[in-house]
C-alpha cells in the first residue's frame, strides 16, 4: 500500500495517555458522545504484569462490543497493537467499519513504543497513522507524579495536546506552577484544561503527529530526562477466592490499609462475590478514592469467585493476601 491515496485511507489513530486516575476515559467518553457523524474503534489496554491473569479484561478482538452510537469497542490486557491488526483486517475484508480510532493505553505504558510502531512496524503503518498523542494530567497528583515516575514524564515529553483533569481542586497558584512546569518538559505541546473530559475537542483532531519533516518530533529522544531518577517500583498482585467475602469487612480492611499504604496503592480493581448479595460487586480505586457498584447477577449454576488485582509501589504483598484472606467467610483456596 503505497502512494497518497493509500496514505488517505490510513485511518487516523488518536492515543489517549496518562498515569492512573488522571481522567483518560472520561476524555474517551467525551470523544465518542460528541455528534461527529463518524464511527470510532476503540481499543482500551487494561495494565497487568507478566506472569499475572487477573480475568479482568478481554483479550480478544473477537469480544468487540458496539456501543448505542455504534462505535466499536473492545479491551485488550496483552498488546494493543495486536488488537489494531485484527481490527485492520476485519475492516479490509468488509467485516466492520470505522474512520477513526481511539487507543487509551494503560497508566504505566511506555509511549516511545507506542509511537515508534507506526514508523516502524509496516504492517501497522499499511494501516493506520498517528494522527495526535493526548496525555491527561490529573493537577491534584501530577507534581508528585512527575517527580516520583518517569515514565509520566515521557507521556507528558511525547505529547502533542497535555489535557489537565481536576483543575478545581487545586489552588490558581498551584495551577500556574503545574502548567509551568509541564511547558519545561514539553514546549511544544499546547496545554489545556478538561473538565471531566469536557474540552474543545477541535484542537484534539487532524493534527498528523507523524506527518512532518522532523522526525524528532514524532519519537523525541528519551535522554533527555538525564537519567538522574528512576520510578519507585511499581509491582501488581492478583488475589483469588472460592469462598464470598464477609459484608463490610473488604472496607473496614481498605480503610486500615489506606493509613500505612494508600498513597502507594496507584490502581486496584476486582470483581467479588459477598455473603447475602446475588449479584457481582465491582470493586475499584486510586489511592484512598474506593467505590463499590452492584455488578450483574449471579449465575444459577455459575462458580462463583472472587479476583482483585492491586498495582502499586512496594506493597506487601504477603500482608495483603493473609488480610484479604481474614475478610472472607471460612477458610478458601487463595493465591
Amino acid at each position: 500500500m503505497t502512494g497518497p491515496a493509500a496514505i488517505a485511507e490510513r485511518v487516523p489513530v488518536t492515543v489517549v495517555t496518562g498515569f492512573f486516575g488522571s481522567g483518560k476515559t472520561s476524555l474517551l467518553r467525551r470523544l465518542l458522545d460528541a455528534d461527529s457523524g463518524k464511527r470510532f474503534a476503540v481499543v482500551v489496554q487494561a495494565f497487568t504484569h507478566a506472569g499475572d491473569q487477573p480475568g479482568l479484561a478481554i483479550d480478544s478482538v473477537d469480544a468487540i462490543c458496539a456501543s448505542d452510537a455504534g462505535h466499536l469497542c473492545c479491551t485488550v490486557c496483552g498488546d494493543p497493537l495486536d488488537a489494531m491488526l485484527q481490527l485492520a483486517r476485519r475492516r479490509a475484508a468488509g467485516g466492520i467499519h470505522f474512520a477513526r480510532l481511539l487507543l487509551e493505553t494503560s497508566g504505566l505504558d511506555a509511549p516511545a513504543a507506542t509511537a515508534q510502531a507506526f514508523l516502524a512496524d509496516r504492517q501497522i503503518a499499511a494501516h493506520y497513522r498517528l494522527d495526535a498523542r493526548i496525555t491527561m494530567v490529573d493537577a491534584f497528583d501530577a507534581a508528585r507524579h512527575v517527580e516520583q515516575f518517569r515514565v509520566v514524564r515521557e507521556q507528558i515529553r511525547l505529547a502533542d495536546r497535555i489535557l489537565v483533569a481536576k483543575s478545581d481542586l487545586v489552588s490558581p497558584a498551584h495551577l500556574h506552577s503545574l502548567i509551568e512546569r509541564l511547558h519545561a518538559i514539553n514546549a511544544r505541546a499546547p496545554v489545556m484544561l478538561a473538565h471531566f473530559g469536557h474540552t474543545d475537542l477541535s484542537h484534539l483532531h487532524d493534527i498528523d503527529a507523524c506527518g512532518h519533516d522532523d522526525i524528532v518530533t514524532c519519537v523525541p529522544a528519551w535522554s533527555h530526562d538525564g537519567g538522574e531518577r528512576h520510578d519507585a517500583l511499581i509491582s501488581s498482585f492478583v488475589f483469588r477466592a472460592t469462598r464470598p467475602f464477609v459484608a463490610g469487612k473488604l472496607e473496614a480492611l481498605m480503610s486500615a490499609l489506606f493509613q500505612h499504604h494508600g498513597e502507594a496503592m496507584l490502581r486496584y480493581k476486582g470483581v467479588i462475590e459477598v455473603a447475602g448479595i446475588p449479584a457481582q460487586v465491582i470493586f475499584q480505586g486510586l489511592q484512598t478514592q474506593m467505590v463499590s457498584t452492584s455488578g450483574r447477577l449471579w449465575g444459577a449454576s455459575e462458580r462463583r469467585a472472587s479476583v482483585l488485582q492491586f498495582i502499586g509501589c512496594g506493597l506487601p504483598q504477603d500482608l495483603f493476601m493473609q488480610r484479604l484472606g481474614q475478610c472472607l467467610t471460612h477458610a478458601s483456596s487463595v493465591h
